[in-house]
C-alpha cells in the first residue's frame, strides 16, 4: 500500500510530488513481474481509500481556491477562522462532529478512535472535505481498504499534517503488518534556518511518531541514509530495531513532458535566449537553494563585461521575500536575469536541452533531481560541493565551494571562453536509472527489508 495523501490532495510537480506520482504510476506496471500487488491509498478520515490511478498534477478545486487566496497574502488559517465564526460555519462544524460521532462508533474502520477525541476530527475537516471532493462515491460508502496479515503500508508521501499515525499504532491489525516510510531528508533538523519554522516543528513531531509505528525506512540517497543512521544513534531517539535501505530517484521526466504543450511565449523566450546562450537553475525559491550565491556570481560576470544570461526556474517558496525582491528589482531583470515561475515538464525539458549548463548551488539536499535530469539531457552541470551532489553527479559535474561566489564566477568565465569543462567526464557517458527502474529498486528494497525483519 503506497500512501500518497498529500500529493493526491495538493497536486504539484516538483520534488516529492514528482517522486510520488512517478512511483505510483510505475508501480502498477511492476506488480506482476515482482509478484506483489501495489495499491496507492489515501487517508479519508476514517481509513485508507484505494486509488485507481496516480495522483494528478493539479490540486483539487478547494485546494486551488485556498492557494489563490494565499497568493493574495491571506492565510488559509485566517479564512477558516473567519468562516467558523459565521452561522453556516458553526452549523457545518456541529454537523461534522455529529456525523463522525455516529460513524466512528461503527465497525467499518480498522482505525477506530476514542469517543471524546474531538480534536482529531476537527483537525481533519479540511482533508475529509477534499477527499470527498476527489472521490465522492468511495467516501460516502467508505470503501476503505481492509489490511490483512503481512500487508505492507509504505508512507511514500509526506504525512506531516496527518494524525492517523496514532490510530494505526492502536489498531488491532498494526502488529500484523509491515509499516515503513520513505525519508527524503532530515534538513528540518540539520539546517533548521533554511526551513519554514512551522514545518520544521511539524517534522520534528512527525519523525518520532512515524518511527514508533514503523519497522523499516527507505531513504532517497546514501547520504541521507548515513545522516539518519547517525541521528538514530544519538540520545534524542529511543532505541528500537528498525531496518533501513535506500533507492535512487529517476533521472527522466517520467514521460510527463509528452502530456504538455510548450506555451508559445515560453518557447520563444527559451529559443531566443539560446541564440546567445543562457544558464539555468531549477528549484523552488527558498533559502536552501542558495539563489543569493547564484546572483552574486553572475553580478561578477556582468561587471567583467560578459553578456551571460541567467534563468531561474522555480515557484515561490518560503522565507524568500528578500531574494524575490532582489530578483524583481535587479537592473538586469528580464534582460539578463529571468524568473520563470511555472514551467511544465515540456518547457522544462526544452530549457534543459537548450541551456549552456545547469547550476545547482544548494546548501543542503536529500537528492536534487535537476542534477540527474540535466545530465540525462546531456547538459553540463555546476554543483555546490556537498556530499549528495558528489554521490549522484560523480565525476560528471563541476563542483564549487559554498560561500565563494567568486569561485563559481571564475568557473563560468572559463566555461564561456572555452565552451567546455575541464576535468570532468563527458555528460554523454552519464548513466542513471529512469523512473521505471527507480520504482523497481524501491519496491525490491521494501520487500527485502520486510523479509529480513524479525
Amino acid at each position: 500500500m503506497l500512501e500518497c495523501t498529500r500529493t493526491f490532495l495538493n497536486g504539484g510537480n516538483t520534488g516529492i510530488q514528482r517522486v510520488v506520482r512517478n512511483v505510483v504510476f510505475h508501480s502498477a506496471k511492476l506488480s506482476e513481474s515482482l509478484n506483489v500487488s501495489c495499491i496507492p491509498v489515501v487517508w479519508s478520515g476514517n481509513g485508507f481509500i484505494a486509488l485507481k490511478k496516480a495522483p494528478k498534477v493539479s490540486p483539487c478545486l478547494p485546494i486551488k481556491i485556498l492557494q489563490h487566496i494565499e497568493s493574495k497574502k491571506i492565510s488559509s488559517e485566517t479564512l477558516i477562522d473567519a468562516f467558523q465564526k459565521t452561522k453556516i460555519g458553526r452549523y457545518l462544524e456541529t454537523m461534522i462532529i455529529s456525523l463522525y460521532h455516529r460513524r466512528k462508533s461503527s465497525k467499518t474502520s480498522q482505525f477506530a478512535v476514542d469517543d471524546d477525541d474531538y480534536s482529531y476530527w476537527l483537525e481533519q475537516i479540511s482533508d475529509i472535505i477534499f477527499s470527498f471532493w476527489r472521490y465522492p462515491i468511495e467516501f460516502i460508502f467508505q470503501r476503505v481498504n481492509r489490511f490483512q496479515n503481512g500487508d505492507i503500508l509504505l508512507f511514500l508521501d509526506l504525512p506531516w499534517h496527518y494524525y492517523f499515525l496514532h490510530k494505526i499504532k492502536n489498531a488491532a491489525t498494526y502488529k500484523k503488518m509491515h509499516i515503513g516510510f520513505v525519508l527524503f531528508d532530515i534538513i528540518p533538523i540539520t539546517h533548521t534556518h533554511t526551513c519554514d519554522p512551522h514545518l520544521s516543528k511539524i517534522f520534528c513531531n512527525w519523525l518520532p511518531d512515524v518511527l514508533s509505528v514503523s519497522n523499516f525506512f527507505v531513504t532517497i540517497s546514501h547520504s541521507v541514509l548515513k545522516e539518519f543512521e547517525h541521528l538514530l544513534s544519538s540520545e534524542h531517539f529511543v532505541k528500537k530495531q528498525i531496518l533501513g535501505g535506500k533507492f535512487r530517484l529517476g533521472g527522466d521526466l517520467g514521460g510527463y513532458q509528452k502530456l504538455y504543450e510548450t506555451r508559445p511565449k515560453i518557447e520563444s523566450l527559451i529559443l531566443n535566449l539560446e541564440k546567445t546562450g543562457f544558464y539555468l537553475s531549477v528549484g523552488t525559491i527558498e533559502p536552501r537553494k542558495n539563489h543569493h550565491h547564484l546572483i552574486d556570481a553572475f553580478e561578477q560576470l556582468w561587471l567583467e563585461g560578459l553578456n551571460v544570461k541567467m534563468v531561474i526556474a522555480g515557484k515561490r517558496g518560503w522565507l524568500c521575500e528578500n531574494i524575490i525582491q532582489r530578483i524583481k528589482t535587479h537592473p538586469k531583470y528580464n534582460q539578463s536575469l529571468f524568473w520563470l515561475k511555472d514551467l511544465n515538464d515540456a518547457e522544462l525539458s526544452l530549457a534543459y536541452s537548450e541551456a549552456n549548463a545547469v547550476i545547482c548551488p544548494s546548501i543542503a539536499e536529500g537528492f536534487n533531481l535537476p542534477i540527474v535530469e540535466s545530465l540525462r539531457h546531456r547538459t553540463p552541470v555546476f554543483a555546490s560541493d556537498i556530499p549528495v551532489h558528489r554521490e549522484i553527479g560523480r565525476d560528471f559535474c563541476t563542483y564549487f565551494k559554498l560561500g565563494s561566489p567568486k569561485e563559481l564566477s571564475n568557473l563560468l568565465f572559463k566555461h564561456e571562453k572555452m565552451k567546455c569543462i575541464l576535468g570532468t567526464k563527458s555528460v554523454f557517458e552519464y548513466e542513471w536509472p529512469d523512473w521505471f527502474s527507480s520504482t523497481r529498486e524501491l519496491i525490491q528494497t521494501v520487500l527485502d527489508l520486510t523479509i529480513n525483519y524479525k
